[in-house]
């Protein structure tokens, strides 16, 4: 991938520092571990595409975006509404369709025609296309459901997957009910990397735009980083093929607009995972450095359950704790918590804006770790309030966006982890 070459310093050190760590075997403390997962994971999303995730109910416009980001309509045919297979899109020299099941199955067909991967089936397809693109992010359209509880499991399939969310919905429609209940979903780090794109706005006037974005935005409380309306079908038609034809027409779609805010979003996504990945660099330096020191007790959080009560207050004695799984990922991102909070300590250069979406996806991530959580124990209630009040304030201070902004993020979760080490420790 041609974008990776930007990135090649870290994706090397990140690499590297994987490579350290394995070679000391099983003889490794438990924060280079978690580090070295950090590391293989950042390393990973460094060399690969910006995701990007279409989102939208049934008649929202959705396959028209997708053909207009892409040049090329990819939308299959022959499907009820709402019941259109997942489609993935991703960079390929030569193009091919991949017939796909979720039970693991694929069957690779070679070039563009869709006939014969169509008459299969199946439940997802993958495109690969040279289309440039393609180069810097790829493309999931997620179906839609007139089915809503199929709607949100299919959501919270996509967005461990996405970088970006695009939101598509009908501009002369108002932001409904099912939608706020579906938008609850997605996680605070991806709010602010989401889009509402307003689409099919061809039978309004270029200069209502600006209106149809102030209300979009009114009525969901501005829960997107931004509201994009697009003329669709008339940006599609004005550059056949994505290359612009007829431009004096294609600048009054709002195709140009639209675009330059995804390119924003994936900025931002980079920002955030290069901002990440020199942390935990520097986090390994530390540790690397630093002399080894006898395991200490956790601290002890009055009002809390503590490791000495088996990390349950009142506990009757039914050993409902958290798994071991649990508690490793409890464990991992306690660790990415203090590898943030050394960052700021150590008056590293940094900008503001990627430590805070950092901090917020530490958050999100032990948030999703909570409600995919088969049963929330009585006792253990307060982590999950915890973590949405540090959320909703991390979100407040997001839109700061400055240095004190930074500093008050990472008081936060400096007491969100003090909170968590008896998790951790149990």
């Amino acid at each position: 991938m041609k974008e990776a070459n930007q990135y090649r310093d870290e994706i090397e050190a990140l690499t590297a520092l994987v490579a350290r760590i394995s070679d000391q075997g099983a003889a490794i403390s438990d924060e280079a571990v978690h580090i070295k997962a950090d590391a293989e994971r950042l390393s990973v999303r460094l060399s690969g595409h910006v995701r990007v995730a279409l989102v939208g109910r049934v008649g929202s416009g959705k396959a028209n975006l997708l053909s207009f980001l892409l040049g090329e309509v990819l939308a299959p045919d022959g499907f009820a509404a709402g019941q259109r297979p997942t489609i993935m899109v991703n960079h390929a020299d030569d193009p091919y369709i991949v017939a796909g099941w979720w039970d693991g199955r694929r069957n690779r067909h070679e070039g563009t025609a869709m006939a014969a991967a169509m008459a299969e089936r199946p439940e997802y397809l993958e495109f690969g296309r040279p289309l440039q693109v393609l180069e810097t992010m790829s493309f999931t359209d997620m179906p839609a459901s007139a089915d809503d509880e199929r709607q949100l499991r299919n959501l919270k399939w996509l967005v461990p997957r996405a970088d970006v969310i695009l939101w598509a919905k009908s501009a002369a429609e108002a932001w409904s009910p099912e939608e706020a209940d579906l938008w609850r979903a997605i996680p605070a780090s991806l709010r602010d990397k989401s889009l509402l794109v307003a689409t099919e706005a061809d039978q309004a006037a270029p200069e209502t735009f600006d209106e149809i974005a102030a209300r979009l935005t009114r009525e969901t409380d501005g829960a997107f980083h931004e509201v994009r309306p697009i003329a669709t079908a008339t940006a599609i038609a004005a550059a056949p093929g994505g290359v612009v034809k007829d431009k004096a027409t294609w600048q009054q779609t709002g195709a140009r607009e639209l675009l330059l805010a995804l390119i924003d979003r994936t900025k931002a996504v980079r920002l955030a995972q290069l901002d990440t990945a020199r942390g935990v660099l520097e986090a390994a330096e530390v540790l690397e450095d630093a002399p080894e020191a006898p395991t200490q007790q956790a601290a002890i959080m009055p009002g809390r359950p503590t490791a000495r009560d088996g990390g349950r207050a009142g506990s009757q004695g039914t050993g409902d704790a958290l798994s071991n799984s649990e508690s490793v990922v409890l464990g991992q991102l306690h660790d990415r918590i203090g590898i943030l909070i050394r960052k700021a300590r150590g008056g590293t250069t940094f900008k503001e804006e990627a430590f805070l979406m950092a901090c917020t996806n530490v958050l999100d991530d032990l948030a999703f770790m909570i409600a995919d959580r088969k049963a929330m124990l009585p006792d253990t209630l307060w982590v999950n309030e915890a973590v949405e009040e540090a959320t909703d304030r991390l979100a407040e201070l997001s839109l700061q966006g400055d240095r004190a902004a930074a500093e008050e993020a990472a008081g936060l979760l400096l007491q969100l982890s003090k909170d968590l080490s008896w998790t951790v420790a149990a």
